[in-house]
């Protein structure tokens, strides 16, 4: 019942799936085949039979988890991505799940899709924002919180920014996301840090590094230079302790 329901929120999107358009459809069904070769071959032919339909039309009879359904939908805007994110194809859960993963999602998945930075950008622009902020909506009865725990997601942050600065990785969605790791970095608690040395140090000490080496690429370069003009508050925000409850 509730998966129909969700399915009937799709139809306001449908669109976006411009199927009547041979050429459109053409680039989809490539797009199809080099997603399969950067890891949908790992999934089951069943799950793979319900993404390939909604890849390709827009059709779900299925379940597909939150992150992925996000990723395969082809955006055309911040507006729309914002859009799709607040309607009732997701629910809260659905809408904390996309915060935590589809960044990852993304990345790891569309590396070789032309569109797939465009649509991390929206998802930024119109969804994560550049300020982190407590999240919540009524559920029912309660009032849930669906925003990401900032220690959490700062760490996810380092991680995966570490590998673009250390050229082990060509991207990553969370270079598009430096206002926001600043920003989330004031609530962050140390005392809850997993990586050892702090974010300060790490990120720093590799962009400068970065900096340093002729044969970075851009985006490292790019990622680098953004980190070194916010040192001061990066380093401010880490060492701010957070009162208890005032994570917004």
């Amino acid at each position: 019942m509730m998966l129909n329901y969700r399915n009937e929120a799709l139809k306001e999107f449908l669109y976006l799936w411009k199927t009547e358009d041979q050429t459109w459809l053409n680039a989809r069904k490539e797009d199809w085949r080099r997603l399969v070769s950067q890891g949908f071959s790992e999934f089951g032919a069943a799950e793979r039979k319900e993404y390939l339909e909604y890849f390709l039309h827009g059709k779900k009879d299925g379940y597909i988890s939150e992150s992925i359904l996000f990723f395969l939908t082809p955006f055309d805007s911040a507006e729309t991505a914002k859009k799709f994110f607040h309607s009732s194809v997701l629910d809260t859960s659905g809408r904390a799940k996309v915060l935590v993963g589809y960044l990852d999602v993304a990345s790891d998945y569309g590396q070789e899709l032309s569109w797939l930075r465009d649509q991390i950008r929206y998802f930024v622009e119109g969804v994560l924002g550049d300020t982190y902020r407590v999240l919540q909506e009524q559920s029912g009865k309660r009032l849930k919180r669906y925003s990401t725990e900032p220690t959490f997601w700062c760490e996810g942050f380092t991680t995966r920014a570490m590998g673009v600065l250390l050229g082990e990785r060509d991207y990553h969605g969370y270079v598009e996301t430096v206002d926001y790791f600043v920003s989330a970095l004031k609530y962050a608690l140390p005392e809850n840090w997993r990586l050892g040395r702090s974010p300060a140090d790490t990120l720093l000490d590799a962009a400068n590094s970065t900096l340093a080496t002729s044969t970075a690429s851009e985006v490292a370069r790019q990622l680098a230079r953004q980190l070194m003009e916010k040192e001061a508050e990066i380093r401010s925000n880490w060492a701010y302790i957070p009162q208890p409850g005032a994570d917004a």
